[in-house]
């Protein structure tokens, strides 16, 4: 006798493993001749009994001489000592390329914080340069509409001399604390900006260094009471500046 799950498994046995054009065919009526008709009439006749195991369609298991082996060499594989593992450790934590690295990681970082700190000066010491500037600029503005006559009773009034032409008479009128404060501010910006060359030089950046530092660090022009078409003849200052001029550093 089959039990339950067997009699339910049966029925679709009998479709899987049916002939083709033999639908209404009974198990009984296979052709045994063949060998497909002898294995179907096996298993619609003859099934074994169903456990819910045969549908675990999981990985097969390991042969058992496999598993031995397995076995065997995991069981033969030396452990590890303790001085072996924290000589591992060691080497891995600490060396000389991670030593230079870390050296070289440290370098970098001050080299940049030091960059960044005279950066920083030069452009407070600009920043405050351009700001007087405006200042001079807006009291140059007020004071240029005006006429010769009423520039001579300003001198008069602040006891400065009244001959020479506007130009004059106006830089006369004009107060001397703040041009002499935008004069000081641009020296300071300018000297700011050279040990910031020096600084840059030293650490390397010789390409094109004096170009970025005028292209990025621009000094604020001085103040100038004559107009003049034709630009100032190049001078130079250093044999730096000549090298610059010829390409020496591109």
């Amino acid at each position: 006798m089959f039990s339950a799950a067997t009699r339910q498994v049966r029925p679709c046995l009998r479709h899987v493993v049916r002939p083709i054009g033999s639908s209404s065919r009974s198990p009984n009526q296979v052709d045994l001749s063949k060998p497909w008709g002898r294995k179907a009439y096996e298993l619609v006749d003859e099934a074994k009994p169903f456990h819910p195991e045969d549908l675990d369609v999981g990985v097969p298991h390991l042969q058992p001489d496999v598993a031995l082996a397995n076995t065997k060499l995991s069981s033969d594989a030396p452990e590890p000592s303790k001085d072996q593992y924290l000589e591992a450790m060691a080497k891995a934590t600490s060396g000389p390329q991670s030593h230079v690295k870390l050296v070289e990681e440290e370098l970098a970082e001050e080299v940049a914080a030091a960059l960044k700190k005279q950066s920083d000066k030069v452009l407070t010491a600009i920043a405050k340069a351009e700001h007087l500037r405006r200042d001079v600029e807006s009291e140059l503005s007020e004071l240029k509409p005006l006429k010769v006559p009423d520039l001579k009773s300003m001198c008069k009034e602040l006891g400065l001399p009244q001959t020479g032409k506007k130009d004059s008479l106006v830089q006369r009128c004009l107060s001397s604390s703040k041009l002499s404060s935008f004069e000081s501010a641009r020296s300071a910006a300018s000297h700011a900006r050279w040990e910031l060359l020096i600084h840059r030089q030293a650490c390397g950046f010789v390409t094109n260094n004096n170009q970025f530092i005028e292209t990025h660090y621009p000094i604020p022009e001085k103040i100038t009471f004559k107009k003049t078409n034709e630009p100032p003849a190049k001078v130079f200052t250093d044999q730096l500046e000549w090298w610059q001029s010829k390409g020496r550093w591109r």
